[in-house]
């Protein structure tokens, strides 16, 4: 594993909720040790009454466990709270009791999060930052490019408004629920 000093984050964005133009993106960064920074960002296909914040801060955190090799340990910065709440959970406790799963809402993202986690191997040392104070001075050295890289990654996630959303369903669950063919993160009245 290479050793501190890296910095990742991953962001979520909607823009338009509750109207025919919702548009969900999430964006991911990776600063190493000699300021190198790399981006990325997607788009995930979302039906009205599906926008939150939360359901893209957790398809940004999959996509960094996709992105970012186990032997990198970076510091992981997240805005979202409920977010770096869920990782912790999953990271601690894994995904023992499906009947707790199955009253939250994104059920199906926070199943393809675990799937990414145990995938990986090594869980992302996730921590919350609050977004869009990286033009604060702080001397906390740490705070400042957990910031630095969380307004990159809030940056590739606006960038990700533009891409071609993907479906995101897991095959996780035994009984994903549909409607007209899209498989559905939470309830909701169409």
């Amino acid at each position: 594993m290479l050793p501190d000093g890296m910095y990742s984050s991953s962001d979520g964005s909607v823009l338009h909720a509750q109207t025919h133009m919702a548009s969900s993106a999430y964006g991911v960064s990776l600063t190493d040790r000699s300021g190198k920074l790399l981006t990325y960002s997607g788009s995930i296909r979302i039906r009205r009454g599906e926008e939150s914040s939360l359901r893209v801060e957790l398809e940004g955190l999959i996509a960094a466990y996709s992105l970012i090799p186990a032997h990198i340990q970076p510091t992981h910065a997240v805005d979202n709270e409920t977010a770096v709440k869920i990782h912790k959970d999953l990271v601690k406790y894994g995904m023992h009791d499906d009947k707790t799963l199955l009253k939250k809402a994104y059920r199906g993202a926070i199943r393809r999060l675990h799937q990414a986690i145990i995938t990986r191997g090594i869980p992302l040392r996730v921590t919350h930052t609050h977004s869009h104070l990286e033009k604060q001075t702080t001397d906390d050295t740490d705070l400042d490019k957990r910031r630095k890289t969380l307004a990159h990654a809030d940056a590739a996630a606006d960038r990700g408004h533009g891409k071609t959303p993907l479906h995101s369903a897991s095959g996780l669950e035994n009984f994903t629920i549909t409607h007209q063919g899209w498989a559905t993160e939470k309830d909701v009245s169409l």
